[in-house]
């Protein structure tokens, strides 16, 4: 056991380094072609969306490993608890989403993002946070699974095909902030294609209300505390 958590914790290290480190890659794009003021917005709708993302997240991913976790489970049904999280995760995302879009308008006057042409960015980061939403879902549940090449492999395709999409969007088309939620609403359906195929066996037709009540009933506690978390971890990029 104790070689296989050291054997899995440097596999999930390394794609985490390999993931930043190609990440610093964008460092030259975001300093030549981005003013102080473009900076800022991105910052301001960073925070902003990932506290979204965790409230429209119910925190059903944490659900999702407690009940898979339950071995007297057989396939069929953890079928219908894969599939059935999966439909409610997509659901509460383009809901919420669709919401934020409609009220771009106020949520960009309270957030401090006023004038017409922030309402475009914040539209495009709202369709990206929506697809990092599932994204962000998908790779928990190769996590629970143990599926730990395909979740490295997944890290390093959303680093490494995002650098090449951002390098193109942003100096090569748009050259401003848009290029960068361009890129993201791009990448993240590769992405996902991948991690829906490698969870391929994992799914299948089949939601359940029973199931979707007990996973609602655990993971509905949780959410002040996920949001609670964020907060902290973003105290102070909201200060600044």
């Amino acid at each position: 056991m104790i070689k296989d958590f050291l054997k899995e914790g440097t596999l999930y290290a390394i794609a985490g380094v390999a993931a930043k480190g190609i990440s610093l890659m964008l460092i030259p794009v975001f300093t030549a072609y981005f003013a102080t003021v473009e900076f800022g917005i991105i910052e301001i709708i960073y925070v902003f969306s990932t506290l979204v993302t965790g409230l429209f997240s119910w925190q059903l991913g944490q659900a999702l490993i407690r009940f898979l976790g339950e071995h007297q489970h057989d396939s069929i049904r953890k079928k219908y608890i894969s599939t059935t999280t999966l439909v409610m995760v997509v659901l509460s995302y383009a809901v919420g989403t669709i919401l934020l879009i409609f009220f771009r308008k106020e949520l960009c006057g309270f957030i401090g993002l006023n004038s017409s042409s922030h309402q475009k960015t914040f539209l495009f980061a709202m369709i990206a946070m929506f697809f990092n939403g599932i994204y962000l879902f998908l790779g928990s549940h190769l996590q629970a699974l143990r599926y730990k090449k395909e979740f490295a492999l997944s890290q390093f395709l959303h680093s490494f095909v995002g650098i090449i999409l951002t390098y193109y969007f942003v100096i090569g088309i748009d050259k401003s902030i848009n290029g960068v939620y361009y890129a993201a609403i791009v990448v993240f359906p590769i992405v996902i294609g991948y991690q829906i195929f490698a969870l391929r066996k994992e799914f299948g037709f089949a939601f359940s209300r029973p199931i979707a009540k007990a996973l609602l009933k655990f993971s509905l506690p949780m959410v002040p505390a996920g949001l609670a978390l964020i907060a902290f971890s973003l105290s102070d990029r909201i200060l600044l």
